[in-house]
């Protein structure tokens, strides 16, 4: 227990705090973000606090005042002025103020592939056929878009529920299915994909607004539909547009009537957690393709970007500069969704040993009940034995704990992650094309070699695993 004494000796006050005292934790209690926007501009830190309702602090308070602010808003310095970058609906975790260190790292990755786009495989990829001259203009399905950036490896996304295997995998040089072969239940593929869904948009969506603030590039997210269209001579060819309000209000109500009519309603983050999210598009498709006579539609991000702007920014003499803060940012995100898992389950058990006690205590009382009115009566609280139950069933109601029995992580949701982050999210220098396509930095890793047509032709073919020639392979990665 901490003690404070104080003596006033004329104008001195002396106080005596024992060793064990912990420091005040900065409070924003009164803070108020309403007159804040993304965007905006402010002058210094005394317009800051006056803005927001917070004190002004001094020294060493300031600086853990500004680092905890980072919890609520994201902002970027220059000089003294502050610009608001994010403003977060619910605070973040205390040690998720790592993200700045996540975030500066992405913006180094994406501001080099900005500048030189034509050496990452999903840049190329990610430029619309149909529009050639918009030569700075992506549009990227959101996990193209991490493993571009390295913070995902190539066979992040894949699930085990279908006939494809992964080549190499932990140097093996064998096919395999990392998640048959390590029994990983489809509850905690979901639960990891989930996971990682949620902190690798949250960090990408804060560097990219750093780069929108700083006028390298604008984003939004949008939607495109694909379509089957003649060509003139009876032969149809896909092509797709971007879809306007209208056609984006019929995507979303097919998607919100196949959601009540076969999974209850649930969220898509629910169905993605049952592993029936392949199932769920599925049917989204066979009904727009019905209804509308369109093949399919995709959620994507846009980036239109300055080329001048990120070569101008990107300020480093060397290539190596990015490689290494990609390679130490997926390492630290690697090690964080382990903790997340880690996190998340030790709180699930609090939260259900929580319930549990709750719970017991109220079943307790509730079949006390009779005795307990009966005591009451006897003791002249009431005269009517009925009107003591009455009293008891309404305090005891107040007991029985709010909702369902809290969602408890499986024991082997901390064990599966690792193994899913060792082969979904690590990147591996090995020295083998196939462990550097599956394992590592991906094309990135292969940027230096020119011949691109060879290179995405070897890409498909390892996705669809028909490739198998090491020796073939290894000649094409010479210059690596």
């Amino acid at each position: 227990m901490t003690t404070t004494k104080t003596k006033a000796s004329g104008n001195k006050v002396t106080s005596n705090v024992s060793s064990n005292a912990k420091p005040k934790r900065i409070s924003f209690k009164n803070m108020d973000l309403s007159k804040l926007q993304i965007g905006q501009e402010i002058k210094n830190y005394k317009e800051l606090c006056e803005l927001i309702s917070i004190p002004e602090k001094k020294a060493n308070s300031k600086v853990a005042q500004l680092k905890e602010l980072q919890r609520y808003v994201n902002y970027e310095r220059r000089g003294q002025k502050f610009i608001i970058t994010d403003i977060y609906k619910t605070p973040l975790e205390r040690d998720d103020n790592r993200m700045g260190i996540f975030t500066k790292c992405i913006e180094i990755v994406l501001l080099y592939n900005l500048a030189h786009p034509d050496e990452n495989y999903y840049f190329r990829k990610s430029r619309d056929p149909q529009v050639p001259e918009a030569k700075n203009s992506y549009a990227f399905f959101k996990t193209d878009l991490w493993k571009a950036l390295g913070l995902v490896n190539e066979f992040y996304g894949y699930r085990g529920n279908d006939d494809r295997l992964i080549y190499g995998g932990a140097g093996s040089g064998k096919y395999y299915n990392p998640i048959e072969d390590n029994n990983i239940s489809s509850q905690n593929v979901g639960l990891f994909y989930r996971s990682a869904s949620a902190r690798l948009s949250k960090i990408v969506e804060r560097a990219l607004n750093n780069l929108k603030v700083n006028s390298v590039l604008m984003w939004h997210e949008e939607m495109q539909i694909f379509y089957k269209k003649d060509r003139g001579d009876g032969v149809f060819e896909l092509t797709h547009k971007v879809a306007d309000s209208n056609e984006i209000d019929q995507v979303l109500s097919v998607e919100r009537e196949v959601i009540s009519s076969k999974y209850n309603g649930c969220s898509r983050f629910q169905i993605l957690m049952r592993n029936q999210y392949g199932e769920f598009i599925e049917e989204v498709n066979r009904i727009l393709r019905e209804e509308y006579g369109w093949e399919y539609a995709q959620r994507k991000i846009r980036i239109d970007a300055s080329r001048s702007a990120a070569l101008d920014m990107y300020s480093y003499a060397e290539k190596s500069f990015m490689l290494d803060a990609k390679n130490k940012m997926n390492a630290e995100i690697s090690s964080t969704l382990i903790k997340d898992a880690e996190k998340a389950r030790d709180k699930s058990n609090d939260k259900l040993i929580e319930y549990t006690e709750a719970y017991n205590k109220y079943k307790e009382e509730f079949n006390n009940i009779p005795q307990t009115a009966m005591n009451r009566v006897v003791n002249g609280e009431y005269k009517y034995l009925q009107n003591a139950i009455n009293a008891e069933n309404k305090r005891v109601a107040k007991l029985k704990p709010d909702g369902e029995k809290p969602f408890v992580y499986p024991e082997s949701y901390v064990i599966a992650t690792r193994i899913l982050v060792d082969e979904f999210i690590k990147l591996r220098n090995n020295s083998t094309a196939m462990e550097l396509y599956g394992k590592s930095n991906g094309v990135n890793a292969v940027s230096s070699y020119d011949n691109t047509d060879d290179l995405d032709t070897l890409i498909e073919k390892i996705k669809r695993g028909e490739f198998d020639d090491d020796n073939v392979i290894n000649s094409l990665f010479d210059d690596v």
